[in-house]
């Protein structure tokens, strides 16, 4: 699973690969390093954890 951080406007989003197609992203944070915190929770999140 591969995620990416990057800037939208004036905050951070992140996006997440979840396969060829499918994809999630969210929006509105106002570091880099929530964006990057945030994604790795969700990847955590999304795969049941270690």
């Amino acid at each position: 699973m591969i995620g990416s951080v990057r800037k939208k406007g004036a905050t951070w989003s992140y996006r997440i690969d979840l396969g060829v197609i499918n994809q999630i992203e969210c929006s509105g944070y106002k570091t880099k390093k929530e964006a990057t915190t945030a994604m790795h929770e969700a990847i955590y999140n999304y795969t049941g954890g270690p």
